[in-house]
């Protein structure tokens, strides 16, 4: 009985120890998904903020110079400084 109680102890003491483990390997990746997604939504903007829609594109390329066509250039440059002055990893 008393080895039998031994075992069953060292049994319990290997299952804690890789209870830590896990919980330790958990937290480690929450961090780390915690941190891609902070990485995925500064990144999103960024791409976002310096893409040039394919809609934008045509409407320079096609349409007749309006008001409405210098409106569309005003955008245009305004995604294309972004562009080249905006740091890839500020803090906003």
């Amino acid at each position: 009985m008393e080895s039998l109680l031994s075992g069953f102890k060292t049994d319990l003491g290997k299952i804690s120890s890789e209870i830590r483990s896990l919980q330790e390997q958990s937290l480690g990746m929450s961090i780390k998904l915690r941190n891609r997604k902070a990485a995925e939504r500064r990144l999103g903007a960024f791409v976002e903020e310096i893409t040039v829609p394919p809609e934008l594109i045509a409407s320079v390329l096609d349409d007749d110079v309006s008001e409405a066509y210098l409106e569309r250039l005003v955008e245009l440059d305004r995604r294309l400084v972004g562009a080249y002055t905006r740091p890839l990893l500020s803090s906003t």
